[in-house]
């Protein structure tokens, strides 16, 4: 292990999931999600995950984003091979052919492929989104984030119908955990939490946009304007 790689272990379902963290980036075991398809091979759960068009196609984005070294050229072959019955990937033909950062291969008898967390939440098509979220709250808490801190645990429902301790947190950790996820799904979110921070400047310096919103709002629900008139009265009375 070099100097610059942090152990760690956590724990799903009763299963060890390992994660390394490489000059302060997670990077999760593939390999031990892996064993919930396949115990005993669980490199054939992975080439298959790699198989798939959509996963090179994300994978690509990815270390486009993230790598300025990434062969770009190597990846356009392997995203139109992809999905045939003859394409075959591996991480390690992955790394080694493409220069890829997303992903760490371990050879050896404890062998083991490690990948980001948020290429591990692609390519497991969100099978184990505990291991997401545990380690997403463990490099949260590591940051001095205090969204991790107010986040208590509630017995709630689960899918099993069986009732487990439940992280939850308030609409305004929500947001603020949303911030944090590196993944384009997020970014509609993101982009219209934007908007709304924005929105809220711009009242600050006109308040009158404050009352034209509400009033917009009471239309789009159905009120009449003989109500919305009466209520906007009544709020600006009481603020006298």
């Amino acid at each position: 292990m070099s100097k610059d790689e942090i152990k760690t272990q956590i724990f799903v379902k009763d299963k060890v999931i390992n994660v390394i963290r490489v000059d302060g980036k997670d990077y999760i075991s593939l390999t031990d999600l892996a064993r919930y398809a396949d115990n005993e091979e669980p490199r054939l759960p992975i080439r298959d995950w790699m198989r798939n068009k959509e996963v090179i196609s994300y994978l690509g984005l990815w270390e486009s984003i993230h790598n300025e070294n990434f062969k770009g050229g190597e990846f356009a072959t392997f995203k139109n091979e992809a999905g045939s019955n003859t394409f075959k990937m591996s991480p390690q033909k992955w790394i080694k052919e493409t220069s890829a950062i997303g992903m760490i291969s371990k050879s050896g008898n404890n062998g083991c492929t490690y990948a980001r967390s948020d290429i591990v939440r692609i390519l497991t098509d969100s099978d184990n989104p505990q291991v997401y979220w545990r380690v997403m709250k463990k490099r949260l808490k590591d940051e001095g984030n205090e969204t991790v801190t107010n986040c208590n645990a509630l017995k709630l429902k689960a899918q099993d119908g069986k009732y487990r301790m439940t992280d939850v947190v308030d609409i305004e950790g929500m947001f603020r955990i949303i911030e944090s996820i590196p993944s384009k799904n997020a970014e509609p979110i993101k982009q219209w939490l934007a908007k709304l921070g924005s929105e809220r400047i711009d009242e600050t310096f006109d308040p009158s946009i404050t009352v034209q919103r509400a009033i917009d709002t009471y239309r789009a629900k159905g009120y009449p304007e003989e109500w919305i008139i009466k209520r906007i009265k009544g709020i600006q009375d009481r603020k006298k």
